[in-house]
């Protein structure tokens, strides 16, 4: 049995250090990936994927990051996505759900 893997994908990596905080104590533990550049994020899947959880962080948080989410989403439909914005996107809440 594999590790779970989770994908942190932020401009920073201070979301990816808190995710690895909180999973520390996790058994088994996950393995904790990041990707700070939103248009890499294809290799990195590719690479380093298949991820169970992709934790998007508040640099996603705009109609072209949801947009962006969305592909993912329908690429991996089997992966998790985690929204973790600080605060309410600049989207309606149709396109929210649709991420």
């Amino acid at each position: 049995m594999r590790n779970p893997k989770i994908l942190v994908l932020d401009r920073s990596e201070t979301l990816a250090d808190q995710v690895r905080g909180l999973v520390d104590d996790l058994r088994p533990r996950p393995e904790v990936h990041v990707c700070t550049r939103v248009g890499a994020v294809g290799d990195v899947m590719e690479t380093d994927g298949p991820f169970d959880v992709l934790v998007a962080g508040p640099a996603l948080g705009t109609r072209s990051g949801l947009a962006r989410l969305e592909v993912i989403h329908d690429d991996q439909p089997a992966m998790s996505v985690l929204l973790a914005f600080s605060r309410r996107p600049d989207a309606s809440l149709r396109d929210i759900v649709r991420t």
